[in-house]
Formats: structure tokens, sequence, C-alpha cells
């Protein structure tokens, strides 16, 4: 399993260098270009450039169950909004999917 960005036992933060990074297998894998080439169809389709896409900044995908519908869950979706803003405020790439 890779590293992630985070405090290792000793309490020090350890960073991944983005070669290491799991969404660079999606989305810059020159070793399997087809399946890069179809990642990268389906994202760009939601306003990101292939830059972005390949420029080593983490990928962080955001779970969220919100829905207008489901009044006990309605506050995931402003949750969902500002984990987003989180994300990129600190570098990365968000992409929200549903539960």
């Amino acid at each position: 399993m890779a590293k992630t960005n985070g405090k290792n036992g000793n309490g020090k933060k350890h960073k991944v260098k983005p070669e290491n990074l799991r969404s660079r297998a999606w989305f810059d894998n020159p070793a399997n270009a087809d399946m890069t080439a179809l990642y990268l169809e389906r994202t760009m389709n939601y306003g990101l450039t292939l830059e972005e896409l390949q420029s080593g900044k983490p990928i962080i995908g955001i779970a969220q169950s919100g829905s207008d519908l489901s009044p006990c869950n309605r506050h995931h979706l402003d949750l969902a909004k500002r984990v987003r803003e989180g994300i990129r405020e600190a570098g990365g790439i968000a992409f929200e999917f549903p539960t």
C-alpha cells in the first residue's frame, strides 16, 4: 500500500512524491496508455485540463450521501462543499461522488 500524506509513527509528517500517488496510475501512466486516455477523457468533461490531471497534485475523492430528498443527510451537501474547498486550498484536486 502506498504511503499517505500524514503523520508516521514518530509524529513527523511524511510527504508522498508525486510519482507515487495512486492518482498518477490513472491519469499519467505511460505503461497503460489506453486506460489513461479513458480516465482523462471522462474527467476532462468536468472542466479539468490535461495539465491539472497530470500535474502531480493529489486527486482526492469525496464520498457523500447528501440529498435534497433526504433531510437527515442534507447537511452533507454543504459539508462536501467545504471539504472540496479545503482540498483545493491545500493544493489538491477534488472529485465528489455519491455513496
